[in-house]
Protein backbone atom coordinates (compact mmCIF):
# COMPACT_ATOMS: atom_id res chain seq x y z
CA UNK A 1 0.00 0.00 0.00
CA UNK A 2 2.51 2.19 0.38
CA UNK A 3 4.39 1.80 -2.40
CA UNK A 4 1.04 2.64 -4.53
CA UNK A 5 1.13 5.50 -2.38
CA UNK A 6 4.89 6.38 -3.35
CA UNK A 7 4.21 5.50 -6.62
CA UNK A 8 1.33 8.05 -7.41
CA UNK A 9 3.41 11.16 -5.62
CA UNK A 10 5.96 10.54 -7.93
CA UNK A 11 3.56 10.25 -10.92
CA UNK A 12 1.81 13.82 -9.69
CA UNK A 13 4.85 15.22 -9.30
CA UNK A 14 6.28 14.34 -12.62
CA UNK A 15 3.03 15.60 -14.35
CA UNK A 16 3.60 18.97 -11.73
CA UNK A 17 6.95 19.63 -13.63
CA UNK A 18 5.99 18.73 -16.88
CA UNK A 19 3.09 21.43 -16.93
CA UNK A 20 5.32 24.17 -15.44
CA UNK A 21 7.69 24.05 -18.12
CA UNK A 22 4.82 23.77 -20.85
CA UNK A 23 3.66 27.06 -19.42
CA UNK A 24 7.10 28.30 -20.47
CA UNK A 25 6.63 27.49 -24.14
CA UNK A 26 4.40 29.87 -26.35
CA UNK A 27 3.01 27.60 -29.23
CA UNK A 28 4.85 28.44 -32.43
CA UNK A 29 2.34 29.66 -35.11
CA UNK A 30 3.57 30.13 -38.94
CA UNK A 31 3.43 34.11 -39.39
CA UNK A 32 2.25 34.58 -42.92
CA UNK A 33 3.00 37.33 -45.26
CA UNK A 34 0.84 39.78 -46.80
CA UNK A 35 -0.14 39.25 -50.07
CA UNK A 36 1.12 40.73 -52.98
CA UNK A 37 -1.27 42.46 -55.52
CA UNK A 38 -2.42 40.95 -58.13
CA UNK A 39 -4.30 43.63 -60.18
CA UNK A 40 -3.98 47.69 -59.84
CA UNK A 41 -6.30 49.39 -62.01
CA UNK A 42 -7.00 53.41 -62.23
CA UNK A 43 -10.36 55.21 -62.73
CA UNK A 44 -10.53 56.65 -64.67
CA UNK A 45 -7.81 55.81 -67.50
CA UNK A 46 -8.24 59.33 -69.72
CA UNK A 47 -8.90 62.36 -68.12
CA UNK A 48 -8.85 65.73 -69.88
CA UNK A 49 -8.51 68.63 -67.48
CA UNK A 50 -7.99 72.60 -67.71
CA UNK A 51 -5.27 74.54 -65.98
CA UNK A 52 -5.69 74.78 -62.32
CA UNK A 53 -8.20 72.19 -62.28
CA UNK A 54 -8.04 68.90 -59.57
CA UNK A 55 -9.21 65.83 -59.73
CA UNK A 56 -8.63 62.49 -57.86
CA UNK A 57 -8.00 59.03 -59.04
CA UNK A 58 -9.63 56.32 -57.98
CA UNK A 59 -7.51 53.17 -57.47
CA UNK A 60 -8.61 49.43 -56.70
CA UNK A 61 -6.20 46.93 -55.67
CA UNK A 62 -6.92 42.82 -55.64
CA UNK A 63 -7.08 40.84 -53.62
CA UNK A 64 -8.45 43.26 -50.83
CA UNK A 65 -5.81 42.21 -48.33
CA UNK A 66 -3.01 43.35 -50.90
CA UNK A 67 -4.70 46.72 -50.37
CA UNK A 68 -4.27 47.25 -46.39
CA UNK A 69 -0.56 46.90 -46.56
CA UNK A 70 0.45 47.57 -49.57
CA UNK A 71 2.98 50.79 -50.20
CA UNK A 72 1.54 53.12 -53.07
CA UNK A 73 3.72 55.19 -55.01
CA UNK A 74 2.14 57.52 -57.47
CA UNK A 75 4.16 59.51 -60.10
CA UNK A 76 4.05 62.02 -62.96
CA UNK A 77 5.92 61.46 -66.18
CA UNK A 78 5.74 65.56 -65.92
CA UNK A 79 5.21 67.21 -63.20
CA UNK A 80 5.27 70.51 -65.13
CA UNK A 81 2.43 69.06 -66.94
CA UNK A 82 0.29 68.26 -64.03
CA UNK A 83 1.52 67.12 -60.68
CA UNK A 84 0.20 63.89 -58.29
CA UNK A 85 -0.34 64.02 -54.17
CA UNK A 86 0.66 60.86 -52.21
CA UNK A 87 -3.35 60.02 -52.08
CA UNK A 88 -3.25 60.72 -56.47
CA UNK A 89 -4.73 64.00 -56.37
CA UNK A 90 -4.10 65.22 -59.43
CA UNK A 91 -3.17 69.28 -60.22
CA UNK A 92 -3.09 70.22 -63.84
CA UNK A 93 -0.27 72.91 -64.03
CA UNK A 94 0.32 73.80 -67.95
CA UNK A 95 -1.03 72.11 -71.41
CA UNK A 96 0.19 69.21 -72.13
CA UNK A 97 -0.05 65.34 -71.33
CA UNK A 98 1.46 63.32 -68.92
CA UNK A 99 1.46 59.76 -67.64
CA UNK A 100 0.04 59.14 -63.93
CA UNK A 101 1.83 55.73 -62.86
CA UNK A 102 0.42 54.22 -59.48
CA UNK A 103 2.80 51.57 -58.52
CA UNK A 104 1.77 49.10 -55.37
CA UNK A 105 3.44 46.50 -53.43
CA UNK A 106 6.83 44.63 -53.58
CA UNK A 107 6.11 43.13 -56.95
CA UNK A 108 5.57 46.68 -58.57
CA UNK A 109 1.89 46.26 -59.81
CA UNK A 110 1.32 49.19 -61.79
CA UNK A 111 -1.59 51.19 -63.68
CA UNK A 112 -1.28 54.11 -65.67
CA UNK A 113 -3.87 57.16 -65.98
CA UNK A 114 -3.36 59.82 -68.89
CA UNK A 115 -3.59 62.86 -68.48
CA UNK A 116 -4.32 65.93 -70.73
CA UNK A 117 -4.54 69.83 -69.79
CA UNK A 118 -5.70 72.37 -71.82
CA UNK A 119 -5.11 75.69 -71.65
CA UNK A 120 -7.68 78.22 -70.00
CA UNK A 121 -9.80 79.35 -72.73
CA UNK A 122 -9.83 82.77 -73.09
CA UNK A 123 -12.34 85.04 -72.33
CA UNK A 124 -14.62 86.15 -74.86
CA UNK A 125 -14.34 88.88 -76.63
CA UNK A 126 -18.12 91.07 -76.59
CA UNK A 127 -18.51 94.27 -77.23
CA UNK A 128 -21.49 95.73 -75.61
CA UNK A 129 -24.09 97.48 -77.89
CA UNK A 130 -23.12 101.34 -78.27
CA UNK A 131 -25.11 103.71 -76.21
CA UNK A 132 -24.19 107.11 -74.44
CA UNK A 133 -20.41 107.48 -73.82
CA UNK A 134 -20.08 109.06 -70.26
CA UNK A 135 -18.34 112.40 -69.59
CA UNK A 136 -15.92 112.91 -66.12
CA UNK A 137 -18.09 114.79 -63.53
CA UNK A 138 -14.74 116.17 -61.88
CA UNK A 139 -16.78 118.86 -59.61
CA UNK A 140 -19.13 115.93 -58.24
CA UNK A 141 -20.15 115.82 -54.36
CA UNK A 142 -21.96 113.23 -52.42
CA UNK A 143 -22.63 109.86 -51.46
CA UNK A 144 -23.28 106.45 -52.73
CA UNK A 145 -23.61 103.34 -50.43
CA UNK A 146 -24.86 100.00 -51.68
CA UNK A 147 -25.58 96.72 -49.66
CA UNK A 148 -26.46 93.57 -50.24
CA UNK A 149 -26.14 90.51 -52.81
CA UNK A 150 -22.66 88.57 -52.85
CA UNK A 151 -23.11 87.72 -56.68
CA UNK A 152 -23.60 91.88 -57.63
CA UNK A 153 -21.09 92.98 -54.87
CA UNK A 154 -17.93 91.90 -57.89
CA UNK A 155 -19.67 94.28 -60.45
CA UNK A 156 -20.55 97.08 -58.00
CA UNK A 157 -16.69 97.05 -56.78
CA UNK A 158 -15.55 96.96 -60.28
CA UNK A 159 -17.90 100.01 -61.31
CA UNK A 160 -17.17 102.17 -58.04
CA UNK A 161 -13.44 101.74 -58.38
CA UNK A 162 -13.90 103.34 -62.22
CA UNK A 163 -16.08 105.50 -60.94
CA UNK A 164 -14.30 107.26 -58.23
CA UNK A 165 -11.53 108.04 -60.86
CA UNK A 166 -13.78 110.22 -62.57
CA UNK A 167 -15.28 111.63 -59.68
CA UNK A 168 -13.20 111.78 -56.70
CA UNK A 169 -15.19 113.88 -54.44
CA UNK A 170 -17.80 111.53 -54.44
CA UNK A 171 -17.45 109.07 -51.08
CA UNK A 172 -18.72 105.26 -52.32
CA UNK A 173 -19.42 103.23 -49.41
CA UNK A 174 -20.46 99.20 -49.61
CA UNK A 175 -21.46 97.24 -46.48
CA UNK A 176 -23.28 94.48 -45.67
CA UNK A 177 -23.01 92.61 -48.35
CA UNK A 178 -24.01 89.17 -47.29
CA UNK A 179 -27.45 88.31 -49.65
CA UNK A 180 -29.95 90.17 -52.13
CA UNK A 181 -32.41 89.81 -48.64
CA UNK A 182 -30.00 92.11 -46.99
CA UNK A 183 -29.98 94.64 -49.51
CA UNK A 184 -34.13 94.51 -49.65
CA UNK A 185 -34.23 95.09 -46.47
CA UNK A 186 -31.70 98.31 -46.27
CA UNK A 187 -33.36 99.93 -49.41
CA UNK A 188 -36.66 99.68 -47.53
CA UNK A 189 -35.33 101.30 -44.94
CA UNK A 190 -33.73 103.99 -46.62
CA UNK A 191 -30.25 103.32 -45.00
CA UNK A 192 -28.39 102.92 -48.04
CA UNK A 193 -28.24 104.57 -51.79
CA UNK A 194 -28.95 101.17 -53.08
CA UNK A 195 -29.68 97.65 -52.50
CA UNK A 196 -28.32 94.82 -54.73
CA UNK A 197 -30.19 92.21 -55.65
CA UNK A 198 -29.37 89.00 -57.90
CA UNK A 199 -33.15 88.39 -58.74
CA UNK A 200 -36.01 88.89 -60.70
CA UNK A 201 -38.08 91.98 -58.44
CA UNK A 202 -40.67 93.22 -60.44
CA UNK A 203 -42.84 89.74 -60.19
CA UNK A 204 -41.39 88.94 -56.90
CA UNK A 205 -43.36 88.51 -53.56
CA UNK A 206 -41.09 90.99 -52.40
CA UNK A 207 -42.26 94.01 -54.59
CA UNK A 208 -44.43 95.69 -52.53
CA UNK A 209 -44.71 98.71 -54.91
CA UNK A 210 -42.05 100.62 -52.82
CA UNK A 211 -39.27 100.56 -54.29
CA UNK A 212 -37.23 101.24 -57.67
CA UNK A 213 -35.45 98.73 -59.09
CA UNK A 214 -32.73 100.24 -61.99
CA UNK A 215 -30.96 97.30 -63.88
CA UNK A 216 -26.99 97.40 -65.06
CA UNK A 217 -26.81 93.89 -66.23
CA UNK A 218 -27.64 90.19 -66.69
CA UNK A 219 -26.04 86.93 -65.33
CA UNK A 220 -26.12 83.10 -65.56
CA UNK A 221 -25.90 80.59 -62.72
CA UNK A 222 -23.65 78.11 -63.04
CA UNK A 223 -23.68 74.81 -61.64
CA UNK A 224 -20.98 73.70 -60.21
CA UNK A 225 -19.32 70.05 -59.56
CA UNK A 226 -16.63 69.27 -56.75
CA UNK A 227 -14.04 68.33 -59.69
CA UNK A 228 -14.20 67.45 -63.72
CA UNK A 229 -14.45 63.79 -62.81
CA UNK A 230 -17.75 64.38 -61.30
CA UNK A 231 -18.57 66.15 -64.19
CA UNK A 232 -17.68 63.57 -66.47
CA UNK A 233 -19.61 61.17 -64.37
CA UNK A 234 -22.70 62.99 -65.40
CA UNK A 235 -21.05 63.39 -69.69
CA UNK A 236 -20.74 67.27 -68.52
CA UNK A 237 -24.16 67.72 -68.15
CA UNK A 238 -27.62 67.97 -66.48
CA UNK A 239 -31.51 69.22 -67.05
CA UNK A 240 -32.98 71.01 -65.21
CA UNK A 241 -35.56 67.72 -64.08
CA UNK A 242 -32.56 66.14 -62.66
CA UNK A 243 -31.25 69.63 -61.09
CA UNK A 244 -34.97 69.76 -59.10
CA UNK A 245 -34.22 65.73 -58.19
CA UNK A 246 -30.90 66.17 -56.68
CA UNK A 247 -32.07 69.41 -54.54
CA UNK A 248 -36.12 68.52 -54.20
CA UNK A 249 -35.93 64.99 -54.05
CA UNK A 250 -38.08 64.73 -57.82
CA UNK A 251 -39.34 63.91 -60.16
CA UNK A 252 -37.68 61.16 -60.76
CA UNK A 253 -34.75 60.58 -63.28
CA UNK A 254 -34.50 58.34 -65.79
CA UNK A 255 -33.06 54.76 -64.76
CA UNK A 256 -29.84 55.20 -66.62
CA UNK A 257 -28.76 58.75 -65.08
CA UNK A 258 -30.30 57.82 -61.58
CA UNK A 259 -26.73 56.14 -59.84
CA UNK A 260 -24.75 58.63 -61.25
CA UNK A 261 -27.10 61.58 -59.32
CA UNK A 262 -28.01 59.91 -56.47
CA UNK A 263 -24.30 59.82 -55.87
CA UNK A 264 -24.00 63.61 -55.53
CA UNK A 265 -24.08 65.96 -52.52
CA UNK A 266 -26.20 68.85 -53.11
CA UNK A 267 -25.06 72.20 -51.77
CA UNK A 268 -27.35 74.96 -50.98
CA UNK A 269 -27.67 79.01 -50.67
CA UNK A 270 -29.76 80.64 -47.77
CA UNK A 271 -33.03 81.56 -47.63
CA UNK A 272 -33.21 84.88 -48.72
CA UNK A 273 -30.04 84.72 -51.00
CA UNK A 274 -30.51 86.13 -54.82
CA UNK A 275 -29.34 83.32 -56.14
CA UNK A 276 -30.87 81.01 -54.72
CA UNK A 277 -34.53 83.02 -55.59
CA UNK A 278 -33.30 82.42 -59.27
CA UNK A 279 -32.35 78.60 -59.09
CA UNK A 280 -35.66 77.27 -57.13
CA UNK A 281 -37.79 79.71 -59.04
CA UNK A 282 -36.47 78.34 -62.51
CA UNK A 283 -36.54 75.11 -61.29
CA UNK A 284 -39.90 75.23 -60.15
CA UNK A 285 -39.09 73.61 -56.53
CA UNK A 286 -39.89 76.77 -54.09
CA UNK A 287 -38.13 76.25 -50.61
CA UNK A 288 -38.80 72.19 -50.59
CA UNK A 289 -35.56 70.73 -50.25
CA UNK A 290 -34.24 66.85 -49.39
CA UNK A 291 -33.15 66.59 -46.06
CA UNK A 292 -29.93 67.16 -43.97
CA UNK A 293 -29.03 69.57 -47.22
CA UNK A 294 -25.94 72.04 -46.70
CA UNK A 295 -25.96 75.43 -46.50
CA UNK A 296 -23.79 78.21 -48.19
CA UNK A 297 -24.26 81.69 -46.64
CA UNK A 298 -21.85 83.30 -49.56
CA UNK A 299 -20.30 82.62 -52.82
CA UNK A 300 -17.21 82.09 -51.55
CA UNK A 301 -18.68 79.36 -49.00
CA UNK A 302 -20.49 78.09 -51.20
CA UNK A 303 -17.15 77.48 -53.46
CA UNK A 304 -15.30 76.09 -50.14
CA UNK A 305 -17.68 73.87 -49.47
CA UNK A 306 -18.17 72.47 -53.05
CA UNK A 307 -14.19 71.91 -53.20
CA UNK A 308 -13.94 70.21 -49.87
CA UNK A 309 -17.15 67.66 -50.43
CA UNK A 310 -16.89 64.51 -52.21
CA UNK A 311 -19.05 64.76 -55.11
CA UNK A 312 -20.06 68.03 -54.38
CA UNK A 313 -22.47 69.93 -56.90
CA UNK A 314 -23.77 73.52 -55.93
CA UNK A 315 -24.53 76.93 -58.12
CA UNK A 316 -23.26 80.42 -58.11
CA UNK A 317 -22.92 83.64 -60.47
CA UNK A 318 -21.57 82.51 -63.54
CA UNK A 319 -18.70 85.61 -63.19
CA UNK A 320 -17.99 83.72 -59.70
CA UNK A 321 -17.09 80.19 -61.44
CA UNK A 322 -13.09 81.10 -61.83
CA UNK A 323 -11.37 77.57 -62.34
CA UNK A 324 -14.29 75.16 -61.53
CA UNK A 325 -15.83 72.67 -63.27
CA UNK A 326 -19.26 73.44 -64.94
CA UNK A 327 -21.94 71.48 -66.24
CA UNK A 328 -24.11 72.41 -69.35
CA UNK A 329 -27.55 72.55 -68.69
CA UNK A 330 -30.45 71.24 -71.14
CA UNK A 331 -32.60 74.03 -72.60
CA UNK A 332 -36.35 73.43 -73.87
CA UNK A 333 -35.25 72.01 -76.81
CA UNK A 334 -33.00 69.33 -75.03
CA UNK A 335 -29.68 70.46 -76.03
CA UNK A 336 -27.17 71.24 -73.71
CA UNK A 337 -25.87 74.44 -73.33
CA UNK A 338 -22.68 75.84 -71.72
CA UNK A 339 -22.60 78.71 -69.17
CA UNK A 340 -21.19 81.71 -71.09
CA UNK A 341 -22.23 85.31 -71.45
CA UNK A 342 -23.77 84.74 -74.62
CA UNK A 343 -25.75 82.01 -73.89
CA UNK A 344 -26.90 84.26 -71.77
CA UNK A 345 -27.36 87.08 -73.87
CA UNK A 346 -29.28 85.62 -76.54
CA UNK A 347 -31.52 83.45 -73.90
CA UNK A 348 -30.54 79.79 -74.46
CA UNK A 349 -29.06 79.22 -71.16
CA UNK A 350 -32.14 79.48 -68.91
CA UNK A 351 -30.89 79.67 -65.60
CA UNK A 352 -29.74 83.56 -65.36
CA UNK A 353 -30.59 86.57 -63.56
CA UNK A 354 -30.99 90.46 -63.66
CA UNK A 355 -29.23 92.42 -61.61
CA UNK A 356 -30.83 94.99 -60.01
CA UNK A 357 -29.76 98.36 -57.78
CA UNK A 358 -33.24 99.01 -55.52
CA UNK A 359 -34.01 102.00 -54.33
CA UNK A 360 -36.93 103.40 -52.17
CA UNK A 361 -39.37 105.76 -54.50
CA UNK A 362 -39.78 108.23 -52.05
CA UNK A 363 -36.43 109.43 -52.02
CA UNK A 364 -34.92 111.38 -54.63
CA UNK A 365 -31.92 110.44 -56.15
CA UNK A 366 -29.29 113.00 -55.35
CA UNK A 367 -26.85 114.29 -57.94
CA UNK A 368 -24.39 111.38 -56.84
CA UNK A 369 -26.40 108.54 -57.36
CA UNK A 370 -27.91 109.95 -60.55
CA UNK A 371 -24.08 110.07 -62.23
CA UNK A 372 -23.38 106.45 -60.92
CA UNK A 373 -26.58 105.42 -62.48
CA UNK A 374 -25.57 106.93 -65.73
CA UNK A 375 -21.91 105.62 -65.47
CA UNK A 376 -22.91 101.98 -64.87
CA UNK A 377 -25.47 102.22 -68.10
CA UNK A 378 -22.68 104.33 -69.80
CA UNK A 379 -20.18 102.60 -72.77
CA UNK A 380 -17.72 102.79 -70.15
CA UNK A 381 -20.16 101.14 -67.30
CA UNK A 382 -21.03 98.72 -69.36
CA UNK A 383 -17.47 97.61 -71.17
CA UNK A 384 -16.48 96.98 -66.89
CA UNK A 385 -19.49 94.72 -66.93
CA UNK A 386 -18.48 92.37 -69.72
CA UNK A 387 -14.90 92.42 -68.29
CA UNK A 388 -16.09 91.07 -64.90
CA UNK A 389 -17.39 88.28 -66.59
CA UNK A 390 -20.94 89.20 -66.65
CA UNK A 391 -23.33 90.20 -69.30
CA UNK A 392 -23.50 93.66 -70.63
CA UNK A 393 -27.50 94.98 -71.68
CA UNK A 394 -28.34 95.37 -74.93
CA UNK A 395 -28.82 98.90 -76.33
CA UNK A 396 -32.63 99.08 -75.68
CA UNK A 397 -32.31 97.80 -72.51
CA UNK A 398 -30.13 100.46 -71.64
CA UNK A 399 -32.06 103.11 -72.24
CA UNK A 400 -35.32 102.29 -70.73
CA UNK A 401 -32.94 101.82 -67.71
CA UNK A 402 -32.13 105.28 -68.44
CA UNK A 403 -35.15 106.75 -68.95
CA UNK A 404 -35.95 105.57 -65.34
CA UNK A 405 -32.93 108.45 -63.53
CA UNK A 406 -34.98 111.21 -63.02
Amino acid sequence: MKQILKNALTLCMVLVMTLGLAGNFAPVVEAKANPNAKTVTIAPKNVTLTVGQKTTLKATIKPKKAKKNSKRTWKSSNKSVASVSKKGKVTAKKAGRTAITLTVGGNKKKATCIVTVKAKPAPPKRTPPKGKSYKNQANLTGKVSFSGSTSVYPAIAALTEDFKKRSKKVTISINNVTGSGAGLADANKGTVSFGMRSADYASSSDNKGRLNAYQIAWDGVAVVVNNASVASSLSGYISLSELAYVYRGSPAPASGRKAALDKLNPIDRENGSGTRDCFQSVLGIGNNRVGGITIANTTDQMKSMISRTTNGIGYMSLGSVGNMSTLSIGNSSGAAVKPSEGAVANGSYRLSRPFLLLRLKTRKLSAAEKEFLKFSLSDQGQQIISKSNFVPLTGAQRNAELAKVK
